[in-house]
C-alpha cells in the first residue's frame, strides 16, 4: 500500500533566489510528523529523509522542527559550463552515490546519502568549481 504524502510548506531566510517560500513532498508519519521525500532547492538545514514536525493550517501544513537528522548531505549547484562538460562531471556525483533533482533553468539540488563519503563530495564539487563547470553551496551537511 502505496504512503501518503503531504506537501510542507517551508519559510525562507535567505531569498537570493525570489522566494518567500518553497515546498517539499513529505510522507505521513503521525499527525503532525513527516519524512522529507525530496531534495531541497533552497532550504537551509534540511535533507532529504530528515523526519520534522509540521504544523496543520487549514490544510495547509507548515513547517515547524527537526525531530531527526536522517545522515543525509544537500548541496546545490548552478551550471556554469556547456550541458556535455556539466553532465559529464555530473555522472562523477552519480557515481559514487549521490542523486539529483533539477529545478529551473540550471539548479540542481544534489543529496549526498549517508553511505557517500561527504568529503570525497565536497572535493568533487569544488574541482567543478574551480574548473568553472558550476558554483556550488552547502544547504545541509551532516558530519559523519
Amino acid at each position: 500500500m502505496p504512503k501518503k504524502v503531504k506537501k510542507i510548506l517551508f519559510h525562507l531566510q535567505d531569498q537570493w533566489h525570489e522566494s518567500s517560500t518553497e515546498t517539499l513532498w513529505a510522507e505521513i508519519i503521525s499527525k503532525d510528523t513527516f519524512q522529507v521525500k525530496n531534495i531541497p532547492f533552497y532550504i537551509k538545514g534540511i535533507s532529504y529523509d530528515d523526519i520534522i514536525k509540521a504544523n496543520n493550517k487549514d490544510e495547509l501544513y507548515e513547517y515547524n522542527s527537526i525531530v531527526k537528522k536522517s545522515g543525509h548531505s544537500t548541496y546545490r549547484i548552478i551550471q556554469l559550463a556547456n550541458k556535455e562538460i556539466f553532465t559529464k562531471k555530473l555522472k562523477i556525483l552519480e557515481k559514487i552515490g549521490c542523486t539529483y533533482e533539477q529545478g529551473m533553468k540550471a539548479l540542481y539540488a544534489i543529496d549526498v546519502p549517508i553511505d557517500t563519503d561527504v568529503n570525497r563530495v565536497y572535493q568533487i564539487l569544488e574541482e567543478g568549481e574551480k574548473e568553472m563547470i558550476w558554483d556550488f553551496e552547502e544547504g545541509d551537511y551532516y558530519e559523519q
